[in-house]
């Protein structure tokens, strides 16, 4: 009777090994696969009020120093989706960004 008991594994519905064996070192490494880049820290500069509102943005991906977007417009992946005062709403990469004009 001990033969059998050793012979099958007990924690298997079909008392059979499993078809992959356990490594410890594999379960602590993190998941292969593409890797998201970081996520950029944008920075709302300077905006500009009236029929076609601007918004000067800083730290988009791929972008040296600011850039002066419109609602509708996208830089470096990310779109511009609204204007408001004082604030602006960014979208993109899974993220919506609200960044705010910060007074002196």
């Amino acid at each position: 009777m001990s033969r059998v008991v050793l012979a099958s594994d007990l924690f298997r519905l079909g008392r059979r090994p499993a078809q992959v064996a356990y490594d410890p070192a594999r379960a602590s490494r993190p998941a292969e696969g593409p890797i998201a880049p970081p996520k950029p820290a944008l920075r709302l500069t300077g905006l500009v009020e009236g029929a076609h509102p601007q918004a000067l943005i800083e730290g988009l991906p791929g972008v040296e120093g600011g850039r002066a977007l419109g609602r509708g417009d996208v830089a470096g992946g990310l779109r511009v989706a609204e204007i408001g005062r004082g604030q602006v709403r960014v979208v993109g990469m899974d993220t919506v960004w609200v960044l705010t004009l910060r007074r002196p």
